[in-house]
């Protein structure tokens, strides 16, 4: 589990570092807001979305701890990569090979979480692996920032043979290099568990289709009312470094100081609060425990991710934004623990793609994206990208709600025919 909360921390430090470095990127490539988006969201869902389909289906086949320390070196090599960029266009190449890498994340650690863990401590895992996803933002901004800051002092910072990098770029091969070492921590030193409950025979994508297909209800509300906050996610975690700069004209390294503070003590009560509150549910007969969780964690997140992008002052914003990270694991989380109960365990990873390619058709491109549009086609100003935000992450967080809300009674009846027990 350490080693997984390492692999998906510095997932999250790659995957979003372009936001953190969303402003010198932009001036160094003369890019617009649209095209910074694009390089945030479309240039990494591309193949993270529909490479998750092979990867589902390598990693119900093969070793899945060495097809994960392969992804790992992939995207960090990727992540470095970025730093060579002239222009949009190799910048954008880049990133896709960022989502190559990672495509093969979460199929294979659902799956592992699966086998290491017995059903009634499953959710709690899932709770402790999300912890990443707050911490991992939290170091991406604290130690890109500040890494940020201190290459500032060099306009330009020779190394070696591989020539002289402005600071954002010498960032950019900073945060790449250590996934290397990961990869190899994981290869030498995890074991791969034995499959718990299986057939005897792989699945394939014909039977994992038609599982789908005849629980098709419980699979669309779980993937689409998931996706939609999701897409709010995206939509914050791209834009809030540039919402500080442009509104309250907070340096990059001073404002990613206090995101961390924010976000990671935070991010740590919420992956507490997810297991114990699922766990608790559970408990009480609930067979919805997990999707309920998720509800209520949506809830809080839109709630006060919204109002973070509209606050007056940037101490209120800060507050607002404490209170996004004690709600921010419950939806990714949940969204995994859920998954595994309404999949068999010979189709989970195919499962898993199948619902992080619905992720990034419906969210992680659009996110970024919608905030660029609203931000210089509705508002018409560089500085209303706060509003933008706030749009974007409210109307995605009611949809996600009503229709998570919706679906519980479906998730109920496929979970009983999957034998969620197992």
């Amino acid at each position: 589990m350490a080693i997984l909360l390492m692999a998906y921390m510095l997932a999250m430090v790659d995957r979003i570092i372009v936001g953190l470095l969303a402003q010198p990127i932009q001036q160094a490539l003369r890019l617009t807001d649209t095209e910074l988006s694009l390089l945030q969201g479309l240039a990494f869902a591309i193949f993270y979305t529909t490479l998750g389909l092979p990867c589902g289906w390598l990693a119900d086949r093969m070793t899945r701890t060495r097809l994960l320390s392969a992804g790992i070196a992939i995207w960090s090599c990727m992540t470095a990569a970025c730093a060579f960029a002239g222009s949009f266009l190799p910048f954008f190449i880049a990133r896709i090979g960022v989502g190559v890498g990672e495509a093969v994340l979460s199929p294979t650690v659902t799956s592992l979480i699966a086998d290491y863990f017995e059903p009634k401590r499953r959710s709690a895992a899932y709770g402790v692996y999300q912890v990443a996803l707050a911490v991992g933002t939290a170091c991406a901004w604290l130690a890109g920032g500040q890494l940020l800051g201190w290459l500032n002092q060099f306009p330009s910072l020779k190394l070696g043979i591989l020539g002289s990098f402005a600071p954002w770029q010498a960032t950019m091969l900073g945060v790449g290099a250590p996934g290397l070492v990961v990869a190899l921590l994981l290869l030498v030193t995890v074991r791969e568990p034995e499959r718990r409950n299986i057939s005897g025979e792989h699945a394939t994508w014909r039977a994992a289709f038609q599982h789908i297909r005849a629980n098709w209800r419980a699979f669309a509300f779980h993937h689409v009312g998931m996706a939609m906050p999701v897409l709010g996610l995206y939509a914050w975690l791209a834009w809030i470094p540039t919402f500080f700069l442009r509104v309250y004209g907070w340096p990059i390294p001073d404002a990613t100081f206090w995101f961390a503070v924010c976000v990671g003590p935070t991010g740590l009560i919420s992956a507490l609060a997810c297991g114990l509150l699922t766990a608790r549910l559970e408990a009480s007969g609930r067979l919805d425990a997990n999707m309920t969780g998720a509800l209520i964690g949506v809830v809080g997140s839109t709630f006060f991710g919204t109002l973070m992008f509209l606050m007056p002052t940037p101490a209120l914003s800060l507050l607002m934004l404490c209170g996004t990270g004690i709600f921010i694991v419950f939806a990714p989380a949940l969204a995994l623990a859920s998954l595994v109960e309404i999949a068999p365990n010979e189709m989970r990873a195919k499962c898993t793609a199948i619902y992080l390619m619905t992720l990034g058709l419906l969210a992680v491109a659009e996110g970024p994206f919608f905030v660029a549009l609203l931000t210089e086609h509705v508002f018409g100003q560089p500085s209303s990208v706060g509003s933008a935000a706030a749009v974007v992450i409210g109307a995605s967080g009611v949809v996600g709600c009503i229709i998570l809300a919706a679906g519980r009674r479906y998730h109920v009846i496929a979970r009983a025919a999957a034998g969620s027990g197992i």
